[in-house]
């Protein structure tokens, strides 16, 4: 699942060089912007026991930095609700593997969807003050295994948009995340397994190990 993940921003890019000249010509300039949004995963340790909570917890200011020109966008009205997922890696393959686990919403909310053959991870941020929006949500191991979980389409209805951020224009908006400050994510479990991908690739999980 996660390698479609790492081709998100490839295709993202051919659509764009075929579709902005011509989607929104009722607008007389067209904005880029690709956000960087910041998660946690903790504890920061790579084994957990059955029943144990690992907590997954984000926040996004009113304002964000767009990484294209380095200038501050206000990002205040936008409704974020991410897709994610948990794959465990016993196998040869990675198996889906959200259903593993038990889920605790304390502040805003993750839930299981169904798309076959796969689950995915719905989460959705909860507004506070100042405009500021938050995540906090629990997942429970049920059972013992090598897991990772990982973040994708990131608010995908935002891809082209008409003034969400500029009224004046037509809008493509990205978004990429950092899992844990760009630290390892214990990427050390997955020493010897056939589909590793780069060091680079894996910061963006955050990996660990369920214990009976």
């Amino acid at each position: 699942m996660k390698y479609i993940v790492f081709a998100t921003p490839l295709l993202a890019l051919v659509i764009t060089l075929v579709s902005d000249s011509c989607r929104f010509p009722q607008n007389h300039c067209f904005k880029e912007y690709a956000f960087e949004i910041d998660f946690t995963c903790t504890p920061q340790k790579d084994t957990f026991r059955i029943g144990d909570t690992i907590w997954i917890e984000s926040l996004i200011p009113p304002k964000l930095t767009n990484q294209i020109d380095n200038t501050d966008a206000n990002v205040k009205d936008m409704e974020y609700k991410f897709s994610g997922a948990i794959d465990r890696y016993n196998e040869e393959t990675p198996i889906s593997s959200e259903a593993d686990f038990i889920y605790i919403n304390q502040i805003g909310s993750v839930s299981i969807q169904s798309i076959d053959p796969y689950n995915t991870l719905n989460l959705v941020y909860e507004s506070h003050e100042n405009s500021v929006k938050k995540l906090k949500v629990g997942c429970v191991p049920q059972k013992a295994g090598l897991y990772g979980i990982t973040f994708y389409y990131l608010t995908e209805d935002y891809y082209f948009v008409d003034g969400v951020i500029d009224p004046e224009c037509a809008e493509r908006i990205e978004f990429t995340y950092n899992m844990n400050n760009n630290g390892d994510n214990n990427y050390h479990l997955l020493e010897g397994y056939p589909m590793v991908a780069t060091l680079g690739g894996f910061k963006r999980l955050c990996l660990f190990a369920g214990m009976p």
